[in-house]
């Protein structure tokens, strides 16, 4: 029996993250000063998706690393501001379900997004309903560099919340979502707002795959 449902958040819920995180690391680097190409920055990001922001910053910054203080300051700065929250929009359809998941399971988010900027800017802007039981997100790991693939925050809600894995299950939209779920013995369900492409789910060997989130009421009744 399905008792918990747990969501990534970024290219889940709303749609443009990745060109969001994109503008706010090209944005942070430009300002600072650094002789790095924008698209070598985005392919970066994209290459370490998931991976702590100062990670990502480190990598393409490793032949001018003295900028590293100046370019991480701008960047944590930027993601607060409308340079990435301009970039975002909801998926339609996607919190009315929330609201009707809501009564029926335990709902929590599982995310490596800053949760200040998740819970004071985003919430916010989109009207986003309080009907998590948990959020959990890489800030809230000792070590950060145990974020996604590896199964810490996903066993992190399931232990806090006492739900078997068994009766549970994960949606996102990345590679990395998807190893995690199968490294905690929850089923994973991919949608394709984001990361992955319908084949590359497929070669992970997630059999559930959905367009959109707004979709998961209609695969629910296979868990029950």
């Amino acid at each position: 029996m399905l008792k918990l449902i747990v969501f990534d958040w970024d290219d889940v819920f709303t749609t443009g993250s990745t060109a969001a995180y994109h503008a706010c690391y090209v944005q942070a680097a430009k300002d600072s000063g650094a002789n790095v190409e924008d698209a070598r920055i985005r392919e970066v990001v994209d290459e370490l998706w998931g991976r702590p922001h100062e990670t990502v910053i480190q990598e393409y910054l490793k032949d001018e690393l003295e900028l590293f203080e100046e370019v991480n300051r701008r960047y944590e700065e930027y993601v607060h501001t409308e340079i990435f929250l301009e970039q975002l929009s909801i998926v339609e359809g996607s919190l009315d379900m929330l609201i009707r998941l809501e009564k029926k399971y335990r709902l929590a988010i599982v995310s490596g997004i800053n949760p200040d900027l998740l819970k004071n800017k985003v919430f916010p802007k989109f009207n986003v309903p309080n009907v998590f039981s948990e959020i959990i997100t890489s800030y809230d790991l000792k070590d950060r560099s145990r974020g996604k693939p590896y199964p810490d925050m996903l066993n992190m809600v399931l232990e806090s919340l006492n739900i078997n894995p068994k009766h549970s299950i994960l949606v996102g939209d990345s590679p990395a979502d998807m190893k995690m779920a199968q490294a905690a013995n929850v089923t994973p369900i991919a949608v394709l707002t984001g990361q992955l492409d319908a084949l590359e789910a497929e070669e992970l060997k997630v059999e559930h795959i959905m367009n959109t989130v707004a979709e998961l009421e209609l695969i629910l009744p296979k868990f029950i």
